[in-house]
C-alpha cells in the first residue's frame, strides 16, 4: 500500500535569543556565543520534534496549528533566531516582532541588581503582562528561569547545599511528566543559586501569581525547584538542556583552574559530563509550546 503523501507547509518561528553572558573563550569561538549554543540546540530540537510527531502518526508529521481549510497539511518549524545581547548592550527585540524568547545562563547573580538585570526582570514582566503579548511563550534556563521567577515575585537565593554541576537526575511532577513524556530526566546542570518557595518537595504545588497558575516541574536531591511551568506562557529549567559534554568540561576546566571548583568536585563532574542527557526533550517541549501543539 502506498504511502500517503500529505502536503508539507513551514511556520517560520521567531525566536529571540537573550544573552545573559558569555561562554568560556573555547567555546565562545566554537559555537557563536550562548547564540551559537541555544540555536544549534533549537534546531536539533526541531528535528526531533518532526521525528517524534511523524513517528506517532505512522510517518505522517501533521499538527492542528492555524485552523483553517489547510490542517490537513504537514507543518514544519522553520526558526528565525535573533541575538540580542542584553548585557553590555541592553537589547532587547519589540514584543510584536518575535513568537518565542529564550533566557539564557550567566555566571551573575539573578538576586542582584545592576541595571541589566532590572532591565531585563522589567522586560520579562512586560512579556507576561495579561492582555498584551499573550502570543509570546518564555524558555528559561539556569539563571534565565531565576529571571522569569523574580519577575513573577518569587524569591531567588544562593543554595546551601552548594553547586550542582554536570549531568544530574530530576525527578519530574505530574505536571512535568506530562510537559516531557518521562518520568524522569537526566540534564546538564551548572549552579549553586536556586529559586525558593515554600512546600516545594510536594508532588503539586500551585505557586499562584496575581495572574498566572504555575506549576513546579521537578526538583533534585538538592534543588527543590527544577522547573516552572505556565501553560502557554512559559518553560523554566534550572538545568542547562542546551549544553553538551565539551561545554560542561571546558566550564568545569575554567572554574576548577579559578579555583571556583576543588579537585573533588571538578574529578566527579567531570565523570558525569560525558554522561547521555535528556536536553532535547526540553527544546521539543518548548518548540510544542511555542507551535501550540
Amino acid at each position: 500500500m502506498p504511502v500517503q503523501e500529505v502536503p508539507t507547509r513551514t511556520r517560520t518561528l521567531r525566536i529571540a535569543v537573550l544573552e545573559c553572558d558569555a561562554p568560556p573563550d573555547k567555546i565562545n569561538h566554537k559555537y557563536g556565543g550562548y547564540y551559537g549554543v541555544f540555536s544549534k540546540f533549537l534546531r536539533e530540537s526541531a528535528d526531533a520534534l518532526v521525528q517524534a510527531e511523524a513517528k506517532a502518526n505512522d510517518g505522517l508529521w501533521r499538527d492542528d496549528y492555524g485552523g483553517g481549510d489547510d490542517d490537513d497539511d504537514s507543518i514544519v518549524p522553520q526558526l528565525d533566531i535573533s541575538r540580542w545581547d542584553v548585557v553590555a548592550e541592553q537589547a532587547y527585540p519589540a514584543l510584536e516582532d518575535v513568537d518565542a524568547i529564550v533566557v539564557s545562563g550567566s555566571k551573575r547573580n539573578a538576586f542582584d541588581s545592576p541595571p541589566w538585570i532590572l532591565t531585563l526582570v522589567e522586560f520579562i514582566q512586560r512579556a507576561l503582562a495579561p492582555g498584551t503579548t499573550p502570543h509570546i511563550r518564555i524558555l528559561g534556563v539556569c539563571f534565565g528561569h531565576q529571571i522569569v521567577a523574580r519577575a513573577l515575585g518569587m524569591s531567588v537565593a544562593r543554595n546551601p547545599a552548594g553547586w550542582k554541576i554536570a549531568v544530574c537526575l530530576v525527578e519530574l511532577t505530574r505536571a512535568g511528566k506530562e510537559v516531557f513524556g518521562v518520568e524522569r530526566v537526566n540534564i546538564h546542570q551548572m549552579h549553586r543559586d536556586a529559586v525558593v518557595v515554600a512546600h516545594p518537595t510536594e508532588s503539586e504545588i500551585n505557586l499562584k501569581n496575581s495572574e498566572i497558575e504555575i506549576l513546579p516541574l521537578g526538583h533534585s536531591a538538592i534543588c527543590s525547584v527544577q522547573g516552572l511551568y505556565a501553560p502557554g506562557r512559559f518553560l523554566t529549567v534550572q538545568g542547562h538542556p542546551e549544553f553538551t559534554a565539551d561545554i560542561i568540561e571546558e566550564i568545569i576546566a575554567v572554574r576548577a583552574a579559578q579555583d571556583v571548583f576543588d579537585a573533588e568536585q571538578a574529578a566527579d563532574a567531570l565523570g558525569r559530563a560525558g554522561m547521555k542527557h535528556d536536553g532535547v526533550l526540553v527544546g521539543v517541549a518548548f518548540l510544542k509550546m511555542v507551535m501550540e501543539l
